[in-house]
């Protein structure tokens, strides 16, 4: 998934169901992010040279939970 889940709710809910069904299950769910200002996708992320923060555990259930959907 890309940084613009930020500015699509279509790629936001996306997400989160993604993220659901495998909490659901039983599976971890990690989250890697990054300011969609500085890429849009991961792999522009890697080549201008910068990389992803990763949440585990809580941290991830918390930001997903933050996540708006109806932008």
């Amino acid at each position: 998934f890309d940084a613009d889940f930020a500015t699509k709710p279509h790629v936001a809910r996306d997400l989160l169901e993604c993220a659901e069904s495998l909490r659901s299950q039983g599976y971890n769910v990690s989250v890697e992010r990054w300011p969609l200002e500085v890429a849009k996708g991961i792999d522009d992320l890697l080549v201008a040279g910068h990389s992803p923060e990763l949440l585990t555990g809580d941290a991830a259930v918390v930001f997903l939970a933050s996540i708006d959907v109806v932008q």
